[in-house]
């Protein structure tokens, strides 16, 4: 069976990359999958480690390049681009003719839901973002608008698809859930869950893209107050991105030097897991968290904002950690404290993480998608409306 993958690109390091890279890999390692990755614009090599079973692809789209027109001009341009991305999407996809095409970017969305494909694949597109994260995270009442209009987009979109994979039953909700196209896969970690932290050290622990949405100005300011209750401890964030120089600015500002460090990009986030006591999370829309999926795969406590999606999957107040109201960081810091000051506490919130973990393996998810393959569409299911 040969499964093709459609994606933006893969050199970024966000959870989207990850897991189309997890899933490439782990599919290749059986005799009954041919396993195909087609970028359209892959600037670089992808960023995860990529099996040379998986056969990559790379279209070549100048989607971010930087070129500078009058914006007239860039209208034209970017459709120019747009079709030249369908033409060479639909030529890849029918010399390769696949059994199943999986699509996970926006470019290719419509174009494969309308597409004239010879051998007739089973169409799966697979929300990696929450559905309401645009609106969420936009501010401009215009940028909400076309946020807006790109549900509609999606809508008429899904129309063209088999099967629309969703992460986490909150997100299911978001759709019609009579819908027989829905389908709720979470992402996993591992083939078996690495070794556990021993929570002995004295570093809370978070990461992911340095951006707006991600909330670490809100983590940064609470942690004013952690460490005014427990100086020897710090927040070591990982990752890049343009709020970059905002959090260093504010970590100056609020003192805390030394108590709050940007710790950079590195290849093996999960192993600086395990050099953590806490985890914590403050983002503003999360469809399904990987970072938090590997966190308690580490036995890590976790403490975050409380924001729908499939955080609640993963974190149970209370049992292996915290959910406090979005941007009250006030209690944001409340329970951090609390946990920084009860090792037996993080113990056993850190042994109910791993336990959680153990139902987000590979071994239990990847029987789910397997499953899918061999499932074929029926002209009814085609034809309900999300």
């Amino acid at each position: 069976m040969k499964i093709v993958y459609c994606v933006d690109q893969l050199y970024h390091t966000g959870g989207i990359e990850k897991m189309v890279v997890q899933k490439a890999n782990w599919l290749s390692r059986r005799d009954d999958f041919e396993v195909f990755i087609i970028a359209s614009s892959a600037l670089q090599n992808p960023f995860f480690p990529l099996s040379s079973k998986v056969q990559f692809i790379n279209l070549d789209i100048p989607y971010y390049s930087d070129i500078r027109l009058p914006r007239f001009f860039r209208l034209i341009w970017a459709f120019l681009l747009r079709d030249r991305h369908r033409k060479k999407l639909r030529i890849t996809l029918n010399n390769i003719s696949p059994d199943v095409v999986i699509v996970t970017d926006r470019a290719s969305m419509l174009f494969v839901s309308i597409m004239s494909l010879s051998s007739r694949p089973l169409r799966v597109f697979e929300m990696h973002l929450s559905r309401d994260y645009y609106v969420k995270t936009y501010h401009s009442c215009t940028k909400k608008a076309l946020a807006r209009l790109g549900r509609v987009r999606e809508n008429i979109s899904f129309h063209g698809y088999d099967r629309i994979v969703v992460l986490s039953e909150e997100e299911s909700q978001k759709y019609d859930t009579d819908n027989p196209k829905i389908r709720i896969i979470p992402n996993f970690v591992y083939d078996n869950l690495p070794k556990a932290s021993s929570l002995d050290s004295k570093v809370v622990i978070t990461g992911g893209r340095l951006v707006k949405e991600k909330g670490f100005s809100s983590m940064v300011s609470a942690f004013r107050r952690v460490s005014a209750v427990f100086p020897d401890w710090q927040l070591h964030i990982y990752g890049e991105g343009p709020e970059k120089e905002t959090l260093f600015s504010l970590i100056a500002e609020l003192g805390l030097e030394g108590k709050v460090c940007l710790k950079g990009l590195v290849n093996d986030f999960p192993s600086m897991m395990r050099g953590a006591s806490v985890f914590c999370i403050t983002s503003i829309s999360e469809a399904f968290s990987l970072v938090t999926l590997e966190a308690i795969s580490a036995g890590l406590p976790v403490v975050a904002f409380d924001i729908e999606g499939g955080l609640r999957d993963m974190v149970k107040d209370g049992i292996n950690g915290f959910l406090v109201p979005y941007n009250n960081e006030f209690l944001l810091a409340e329970k951090l404290i609390f946990l920084l000051g009860d090792s037996e506490c993080r113990l056993l919130m850190g042994q109910q993480s791993r336990r959680i973990a153990e139902q987000f393996t590979a071994d239990k998810i990847m029987p789910q998608w397997i499953e899918l393959f061999y499932e074929r569409a029926t002209d009814q299911c085609r034809s309900i409306d999300i």
